[in-house]
């Protein structure tokens, strides 16, 4: 009987540390990914908070550069919410 309750409570603590394990090297991924898409791409600019402020290149089309505008606001948002999620996992798996 009490070999039975050392070998759950030895399982359990295989589990917890599996998932500790699991939660740092998410949280690692996480953040290589957030640091590549923040390379590619570039922190997020302050320039859409002036509405009626754009930055245009000589003679190209408005609404292409304001798309790739978009694109870039996007995955580097993204990217800062990689970075931020995987610290957190790490933090978490360091704590708990």
């Amino acid at each position: 009987m009490s070999s039975d309750i050392v070998n759950s409570i030895g399982l359990i603590l295989d589990i917890i540390m599996n998932c500790k394990i699991l939660a740092a090297t998410t949280g690692l991924i996480l953040d290589i990914a957030g640091v590549i898409l923040l390379f590619l791409f570039g922190l997020p600019s302050k320039v859409t908070a002036h509405p009626g402020l754009t930055i245009l290149y000589p003679g190209a089309d408005e609404k292409k550069q304001r798309a790739e505008f978009l694109k870039y606001q996007r995955w580097a948002r993204v990217g800062l919410l990689l970075l931020i999620v995987g610290f957190i996992l790490q933090i978490v798996a360091l704590y708990v």
